[in-house]
């Protein structure tokens, strides 16, 4: 990772009130360095060229750091190339991570720099998933990067969570019209923040918070 890129990285991430180390910081550079470098050049993994890529990719990914609770089993729907399932591994040593990603190839290439990082809390799962295959009431939070649409998500999320889990959405401002648009039954938004990375690209974080059974029909 060049040096530029990590002052990138740092400075974006403070500005969401996340501090990085330099070992946090170091292995992010190496993911970014084995996305881009080796991952790429075989499959078309990331439509973000390298120059956007450390706000696009791990600052953006960053924004929901400090949104998950301490120790918490956090589900990643759709990790791709480890967006944002990996990059919260590496900067919250805390968390109990289950990355899901139905390509095979990038699976295996996701387990194997698990390995070489020494994220013993994270495990790699090469399945699609989808409602109804996830294990029930099993995470503390569900994230995903565009993995499946809005209404898909939610009902699987409202299997994988325990009651008063959470799913954490990140939205541009088309996605966050879809949004306001779809249904998302058995959950109440606790918030929907507003925030900038890069060259003042506007995002959005919203908070979904799974609402007890004898609430869901009000929800509904």
């Amino acid at each position: 990772m060049k040096a530029d890129e990590r002052k990138r990285i740092r400075d974006g991430a403070a500005d969401l009130g996340v501090d990085l180390d330099d070992a946090a910081l170091d292995s992010l550079g190496c993911l970014l360095d084995r996305v881009y470098d080796e991952w790429q050049p075989q499959r078309n993994v990331t439509a973000v060229p390298r120059e956007q890529a450390p706000e696009r990719h791990l600052v953006d990914s960053l924004a929901l750091a400090a949104q998950i609770p301490e120790q918490a089993r956090v589900l990643d729907v759709g990790s791709g190339a480890g967006f944002p399932g990996l990059v919260l591994a590496l900067a919250r040593r805390d968390l109990r991570l289950t990355l899901g990603e139905r390509s095979t190839w990038l699976a295996e290439r996701l387990q194997q720099l698990v390995s070489e990082l020494g994220l013993a809390r994270v495990d790699v799962v090469a399945r699609d998933l989808r409602p109804g295959t996830v294990a029930q009431e099993r995470y503390e939070v569900v994230v995903s990067r565009a993995a499946l649409k809005i209404p898909d998500l939610t009902r699987l999320a409202r299997r994988a969570l325990g009651p008063g889990g959470v799913l954490l959405l990140q939205l541009g401002p088309r996605t966050l019209e879809a949004y306001r648009s779809a249904t998302w039954a058995g959950f109440r938004e606790d918030a929907c923040e507003r925030y900038r990375i890069g060259d003042d690209r506007e995002r959005y974080l919203v908070k979904l918070v799974k609402v007890i059974e004898h609430d869901s029909k009000r929800a509904e």
